[in-house]
């Protein structure tokens, strides 16, 4: 079911005697900051994290019941959420030495909404709540889906195809990513993050932080 060919190769195939467990829309941001070295040096753009929301897409899939769409149509959910609101505690802000056209989302004491469904234009049902996306304080990426927790180090990265969407603040589409266990998970060995809409960070000109908004589909093997 994975898709993980975005250009001329493809990320490694989940071990035998895996099983995939979860297919997942996340919608959310990604974090950068922009730093430089030397006054009058290069700018640098450096990922520092992410916010997401995780919902169940497996019931959209060809084959899958009532719900299900074309592969097509199913990949179409992920353009469909990066036009929409992301579903977060979150307000755009101006901050001094802001990354120049950036809108950096700032934190709220608690980034996290109620949990709730999400409904999409293509989607004849509901996409059900599974849970969140975040990197820990120390910098780990985590997947909270209460029985199934993943702390997450990266194995390889692909570039998203040209095609690529965007999101609805205009970025470009962020690698593909294959992650696996950074230790203390539990049921989830390896994850995939494929079909990326938006997230690319923008180019900098100025130090400070720069956060783009999200869509993907992540494919969890336990």
């Amino acid at each position: 079911m994975v898709v993980i060919q975005s250009t001329d190769r493809e990320l490694a195939a989940p071990p035998t005697g895996t099983k995939l467990k979860h297919v997942l829309l996340g919608h959310g941001y990604q974090n950068y900051t922009c730093t430089q070295a030397e006054q009058d040096g290069p700018f640098t753009s450096t990922a520092t994290g992410a916010l997401a929301v995780l919902y169940d897409v497996w019931s959209f899939f060809p084959a899958q019941g009532a719900s299900a769409l074309s592969l097509e149509g199913v990949f179409g959910l992920a353009n469909e959420a990066a036009q929409t609101d992301v579903p977060l505690n979150i307000e755009a802000e101006e901050v001094e030495g802001r990354i120049d056209g950036a809108a950096p989302a700032v934190v709220k004491s608690n980034p996290w909404i109620a949990p709730a469904d999400v409904t999409l234009p293509s989607a004849g049902a509901p996409l059900k709540f599974k849970g969140v996306h975040y990197f820990d304080n120390g910098g780990v990426p985590t997947f909270d889906l209460g029985s199934d927790f993943f702390r997450a180090k990266k194995l390889d990265d692909l570039n998203a195809p040209a095609t690529a969407g965007t999101s609805k603040d205009g970025s470009k589409a962020v690698k593909w990513l294959l992650l696996g266990d950074a230790g203390g998970s539990t049921g989830i060995q390896y994850v995939y993050r494929v079909n990326t809409v938006g997230g690319a960070g923008h180019t900098c000109s100025s130090v400070g932080d720069d956060s783009t908004e999200y869509a993907t589909f992540y494919y969890l093997y336990g």
